[in-house]
């Protein structure tokens, strides 16, 4: 537990940097959504508590950053962070296709949320124009992100949750 919780803490403060403070990759004023991305996995990767909490402060932290609407971001991470904890858990299956096609989901709808929010709040901007500008050039710049923190996940944390799987069920053969 305590391998993840410092695994996902210093990924989230990297990332935290990358996209805020040096964004390395940048086309027509869009970057990745790297801590979207963080969410997803943590979701992907752990139960839907942490992620929960995880998204929540990712979130914040985000909110922070960008100096908008505090809390808007971090209502939103929780909400991604919990839906997809509990589908992951309930119904889906950890592979790269189920972490592109839930982060796709994701991806899409927090930007339609964030726009439906910005264009009832400010009376701003065309759907057509922001997405030609922005947001096909952010979800492009992200993809191939997904599949690198997927690696890096998949080759860090799921050892941890073999041993833990294996421990519950010889607890419950015991019995």
């Amino acid at each position: 537990m305590k391998k993840k919780i410092f695994f996902h803490a210093a990924l989230l403060f990297v990332f935290v940097l990358l996209q805020y403070t040096i964004v390395p990759v940048q086309y027509n004023r869009a970057s990745p959504d790297y801590i979207l991305v963080t969410v997803v996995m943590a979701a992907l990767f752990c139960n839907y508590r942490f992620a929960s909490v995880y998204g929540l402060i990712a979130g914040l932290l985000c909110d922070y950053c960008d100096g908008l609407l505090f809390g808007l971001k971090g209502a939103l991470f929780l909400i991604c962070g919990y839906l997809i904890g509990v589908l992951v858990q309930v119904i889906l299956s950890r592979n790269l296709l189920t972490a592109y096609l839930v982060f796709c989901s994701a991806f899409i709808g927090c930007q339609t949320f964030y726009w439906l929010a910005f264009c009832l709040l400010e009376h701003s901007g065309s759907i057509g124009r922001i997405l030609v500008n922005y947001l096909v050039p952010q979800f492009l710049l992200t993809v191939p992100f997904v599949a690198v923190y997927y690696w890096l996940c998949s080759r860090v944390l799921p050892e941890k949750e073999k041993d833990t799987r294996r421990k519950k069920r010889r607890r419950l053969l015991d019995q």
